[in-house]
């Protein structure tokens, strides 16, 4: 997981260094490891932005979650639970 922070100066930089780390990741994975490369955008980017990110990391980001989005959100926040719970016991 990487998070996006809208108010970034270097957001480029950051985009390019996301984007070359999950693409290095997705090509050593196994394809039997049920692993997911995901960035977040955090609350309060413009949609510009937001689309932006989405472009630069389609094809090395399994998702892109956005943080402002309430179904996204949830979903995303659901997995980390299942996913710590899975690996460590309730989180409750």
């Amino acid at each position: 997981m990487e998070p996006i922070v809208p108010a970034d100066t270097r957001l480029d930089q950051a985009l390019q260094d996301i984007a070359t780390t999950f693409s290095a990741y997705r090509f050593h994975l196994p394809q039997h490891v049920a692993a997911s490369l995901i960035a977040y955008v955090l609350p309060g980017a413009p949609e510009r932005l937001r689309e932006r990110v989405r472009e630069e990391l389609e094809t090395s980001a399994h998702q892109v979650v956005e943080r402002d989005i309430d179904n996204e959100r949830d979903l995303f926040v659901r997995r980390i639970q299942a996913v710590g719970e899975a690996s460590n016991g309730s989180l409750g």
